[in-house]
């Protein structure tokens, strides 16, 4: 009915759709509801109280915009019971300095953490930028992962 859920308190829980400009931010990807079942079970299983809220700004191709991803963060990061944005995408490329601004004021402020993907690419970050986990803010964790066993 256009009315933000809530669970009675005040806390919103239902997110919000920048692709779709509404409430259902349904992951048409599958991209999002993947990473965000590994962070829910990691923290499930170690007991650790915590919500989710959804923020799409990606379609089902996993393409968006700069402006829709800009949106996204500014309304994640502005809500009071924010700890953690996860931003598991990112580019090759210019480091787009708006949304640097952004994470550096959240990094003044002490509060959140943004968790981002090192790439898929087996590319070496610290030759080929990869944003926004090349961001050199205190706040910003870059997470990979290898399909194969790493040996010496």
């Amino acid at each position: 009915n256009g009315i933000a859920c809530s669970n009675g308190i005040s806390t919103e829980i239902s997110g919000w759709d920048f692709v779709n400009q509404d409430f259902e931010a349904n992951d048409n990807n599958g991209h999002g509801t993947i990473v965000t079942s590994i962070i829910h079970n990691a923290l499930t299983n170690q007991n650790i109280p915590y919500s989710i809220l959804p923020v799409k700004v990606f379609n089902k191709e996993g393409k968006g915009t700069y402006f829709d991803l800009l949106c996204g963060y500014r309304f994640a990061e502005k809500k009071p019971e924010m700890d953690i944005i996860n931003m598991s995408f990112g580019w090759c490329g210019e480091p787009h300095t708006l949304l640097k601004k952004f994470i550096t004021a959240t990094e003044n402020k002490g509060k959140i953490l943004v968790v981002t993907s090192a790439g898929n690419t087996g590319s070496d970050n610290d030759v080929i930028s990869h944003y926004p986990s090349s961001y050199t803010n205190t706040n910003v964790l870059s997470i990979a992962a290898m399909n194969t066993p790493f040996t010496d």
